[in-house]
């Protein structure tokens, strides 16, 4: 039963009463004195009833009339409530603070200064607060931000929120509010909107103060006044509710927003990572334009307004050359515009000069058509006709730029509006992932390049290969010719062994070329993989092949040229040569020759060369014989031991170079001081006898059996030694331990 129908059926039943007690009243003149008086008793006892029975409707009254303000309350409260639980966006907690709003004028709040306010303070190191406002002038609540000042009611609602009271109003002087709204119309952009009429209304204001209450983190209630009453003990109980509704409301507005941030950040997260996808998926440099369409079209999902994504080549070119990707457009073209002073330039070539890393600017409607009508003029038939006349119709141009180490990327719209903060926080995100396909770029364009080296080399060794086997085949030409030389006898026991120097690096050119072959075709398959990193080993790899066949290819050639120059009749002419490299070579060739006669032959060659030793001016084909006739003789006096059986007898021939700046021997015909080359082939066979020493160096002269040797060797190597370059060729020799033979040239 409400309070409405109590009251009436208390004040019916009185009514009633009080008609009875007229009747008996009426009744009482007929009655004797004692009856009258005991009758009267009776209607004392019945008024004192209805006295009693008065005050208990009036407390009832009472009663019911402050349960039925408490039901009012609460029921204004669970609106509150209920709207904030029906909230499934965070946006929606100005459709909260307009319930609150409507809820606090139903229960009788006299907005005397025409608005109500709610405070949602920071919760961050600078002190300021979000302040929600609902006024007469406009039908839903409209926020905007306060900052602290030291004006008195900036830092009196600051205090009590920093004390930790949940409660605090105050009347202020009329100056100090007008210094107080003065510096809100001046500052604040939601002040400033504000009518003429209004502000000068509140400036001639006698009186304002205010009602605040607080809640327990992060809200506030303000209740403002204009005519010197601040709320009454119950108003500001009711209020005190109400803002600890609002902050269970805030509560779930954070919740909301959180979760609406969490889902943000998993969008921009797929997005981004549709971005890097693209990117790891290109197989070749020019895909590069595929990832910055992706870019374009993740842009749109994420609602950006968007017209275009460009990227451009951040170098000190005068020149600017970028790529754009028009929405709807399906290719994107690489535009290169020359040197120009405008805005849409300069503003670029300004930040690479100052180093700045981000940057938002926009163009005007007539900045924004000079620019494109200089970017169609430079970029003929790359932009159709319908997109020039849609560019050149727009309102503005709008752009953030983000600056990279080698390239820049911009998005556009032709709105204009500007990006947001978030907006450009999410770009930079996208930038920071187009510079990794930037990157992989560049080493796909690496990779392509050493894959076109390869295919260069390859035709290379292949022609390498060609040349060794032509080599060979003129060397075998030539030894056929050497054989007949009865004065280049000995080299007809070298067949075998030159054949085996050159079949050596035919071998290796042989053995890389394929190699490199199949490597050609795993690098190939990497590349389609997208593996660079595999890809540039495999060049590695490539390159140290083709050094070798390179090195392998020119040591057969030079072999071969070796053995072309001692093949023919010496020129006369001598050359500055390199006696370690002479000496080496013909040592080889003479072990291998020997081998190949006598597969059973062996002996260890051992090697001292002076590595400082300079080119000296001979005729290498001529000291190519001599070395050649002496190694070949030690060779033949150590295999000569070794076929005596003796114990622990090991063959060593060895072949030293060494230089020397003074000679006695030549000391009668020379400075002192001039350098002398000496070239020592050393045996351990069994020693010339000290009976024929004197006549090796004669012609025709030879220990060997018939048919072995001419004879002719020594002599020849004496002649050429000591006549044909005038130094000297000694011989040194103790039977049973070895001979030792030594040029010494100038």
């Amino acid at each position: 039963m409400n309070f409405i129908l109590i009251t009436f059926y208390v004040s019916t039943n009185f009514a009633r009463k009080s008609k009875h007690l007229e009747v008996q009243l009426g009744e009482i003149k007929n009655l004797s004195e004692d009856n009258l008086k005991k009758e009267l008793e009776k209607q004392q006892i019945l008024a004192a009833q209805n006295e009693t029975l008065e005050q208990q409707v009036t407390e009832r009254t009472a009663e019911l009339s402050t349960k039925n303000r408490e039901l009012e309350i609460e029921s204004a409260l669970e609106r509150v409530r209920s709207r904030s639980m029906a909230m499934q966006k965070s946006e929606e907690l100005k459709e909260v603070v307009l319930t609150v709003f409507n809820q606090l004028k139903e229960l009788g709040f006299v907005l005397d200064a025409g608005a109500a306010t709610i405070l949602i303070f920071s919760n961050d190191s600078k002190k300021h607060f979000q302040q929600w406002i609902a006024d007469r002038w406009q039908s839903y609540a409209h926020p905007y931000k306060v900052d602290y000042t030291e004006h008195s009611l900036s830092s009196d609602i600051f205090k009590a929120k920093e004390s930790g009271i949940d409660f605090f109003s105050k009347l202020y002087p009329k100056d100090e509010k007008n210094a107080y709204f003065k510096y809100l119309f001046e500052e604040s952009e939601y002040f400033k909107q504000v009518p003429e009429e209004v502000k000068n209304m509140i400036f001639e204001s006698e009186h304002y103060g205010f009602s605040i209450a607080y809640g327990k983190q992060y809200t506030a209630m303000l209740i403002p006044t204009n005519t010197g009453k601040l709320l009454t003990k119950d108003q500001q109980e009711i209020l005190k509710r109400f803002a600890a509704v609002f902050e269970q409301a805030y509560t779930r507005f954070l919740d909301l927003q959180k979760a609406e941030e969490q889902a943000r950040e998993a969008k921009i997260e797929v997005a981004l990572e549709r971005v890097r996808s693209r990117t790891m998926a290109m197989q070749k440099s020019e895909h590069l334009v595929d990832v910055i369409n992706v870019v374009a079209e993740q842009l749109l999902q994420l609602n950006f307004q968007l017209n275009t994504a460009s990227f451009f080549l951040n170098n000190e070119s005068e020149d600017f050359t970028f790529w754009l990707a028009a929405i709807g457009e399906s290719n994107p073209e690489k535009i290169v515009i020359p040197k120009l002073s405008h805005p849409a330039l300069n503003n670029i070539k300004e930040a690479q000069k100052n180093g700045v890393d981000f940057w938002a600017d926009d163009l005007s409607f007539e900045e924004k058509n000079t620019w494109f009508l200089h970017v169609f003029a430079h970029s003929p038939g790359r932009v159709p006709e319908h997109r020039q006349k849609f560019i050149l119709n727009t309102k503005g141009y709008a752009r953030s730029v983000v600056l990279m180490k080698q390239i820049g990327l911009f998005i556009v719209n032709y709105v204009p509006q500007a990006y947001t903060d978030a907006e450009n926080a999410i770009f930079k995100r996208f930038a920071a992932v187009f510079e990794q396909a930037y990157t992989r770029f560049l080493d796909l364009q690496k990779a392509e390049a050493q894959a076109e080296q390869a295919r260069l080399n390859l035709i290379q060794i292949q022609t390498e290969k060609k040349r060794a086997e032509d080599a060979l085949t003129i060397l075998k030409a030539t030894q056929n010719q050497l054989i007949q030389s009865e004065k280049l006898a000995s080299l007809g026991e070298l067949t075998a062994g030159i054949a085996h120097e050159i079949q050596n690096p035919l071998n290796f050119v042989n053995n890389f070329a394929e190699v490199s072959a199949e490597m050609l075709d795993d690098m190939e398959e990497e590349l389609d993989k997208g593996d660079t990193s595999e890809a540039k080993a495999l060049a590695a790899d490539l390159k140290n092949n083709l050094k070798k066949i390179n090195h392998h290819g020119q040591r057969a050639s030079s072999i071969v040229k070796g053995m072309l120059e001692h093949s023919r009749a010496s020129t006369g002419v001598k050359e500055l040569t390199d006696i370690n490299a002479l000496a080496d070579e013909f040592l080889r060739l003479a072990y291998h020759g020997l081998r190949a006669k006598d597969n059973s032959f062996n002996a260890t060659m051992e090697t001292h060369f002076d590595p400082d030793l300079p080119r000296v001016e001979v005729i290498p084909q001529d000291i190519g014989r001599v070395l050649l006739n002496l190694i070949n003789n030690a060779f033949y006096a150590v295999n000569e031991k070794a076929k005596q059986g003796i114990d622990g007898y090991s063959p060593v021939v060895t072949l030293s170079t060494r230089l020397r700046l003074t000679s006695a021997e030549l000391s009668n015909r020379r400075s002192a001081t001039e350098r002398v080359i000496e070239i020592s082939v050393k045996d351990n066979g069994n020693g010339i006898p000290d009976a024929i020493k004197d006549k090796i160096f004669q012609p025709f002269f030879t220990t060997k059996p018939t048919g072995q040797g001419t004879g002719l060797g020594l002599s020849l190597a004496y002649d050429i030694v000591v006549k044909g370059h005038g130094g000297t060729l000694e011989v040194s020799s103790v039977p049973n331990e070895g001979t030792e033979f030594v040029i010494r040239l100038v």
